[in-house]
């Protein structure tokens, strides 16, 4: 159990720095994410017809009403106050990769699964799985951007082999 700790925490570490790279170095999400041609007016108008101050998820037309037609539709995560770098935020995305490692490796142990190649490939089979149950469905039901969606999946895979490649170095075969 104390090799499993120990890889999850190096996972989680490896996965943080790729998702890192992939985010502020890489062009691929600055490439998937569009601006708007006038910010402060869709902010102005954003927090002119928002229903509270805390964090919400809004969709548009109202996702209740019935209501389809002509114009755009929206799924926006609200966040009033704005969004800002913390040292809080990067800890809790390094936990939670840790636990994420720590679930996987722990299916990986119990699993019975042997050899380096193949403990891998589960991770990466894995990564497909979660892919399939999260991000595709919101391609089908919020029309998410199918290039969006495909960076994030290439993330998860990557994060996938390095947690496989982590895991399958530290765990008995």
């Amino acid at each position: 159990m104390s090799k499993l700790i120990k890889a999850s925490i190096i996972a989680g570490i490896l996965m943080h720095i790729w998702v890192t790279v992939s985010w502020m170095v890489l062009p691929f999400h600055k490439a998937t994410i569009k601006s708007f041609s006038d910010d402060i007016q869709v902010q102005l108008t954003v927090l002119k017809n928002i229903s509270s101050n805390k964090k919400a998820v809004y969709a548009l037309p109202t996702m209740h009403s019935g209501k389809t037609g002509p114009g755009p539709s929206a799924f926006i995560a609200l966040s009033p106050k704005g969004q800002s770098f913390s040292w809080e935020k990067i800890a809790f995305d390094i936990v939670n990769n840790i636990i994420t490692a720590f679930l996987v490796g722990f299916l990986v142990m119990f699993s019975g699964i042997k050899g380096f190649n193949n403990k891998v490939f589960f991770t990466t089979v894995i990564a497909l799985v979660v892919a399939s149950m999260s991000t595709l469905p919101m391609i089908n039901w919020w029309g998410i951007a199918i290039d969006y969606a495909a960076v994030e999946i290439f993330d998860l895979i990557i994060m996938s082999l390095v947690l496989g490649l982590v895991l399958a170095k530290f765990t008995k075969n």
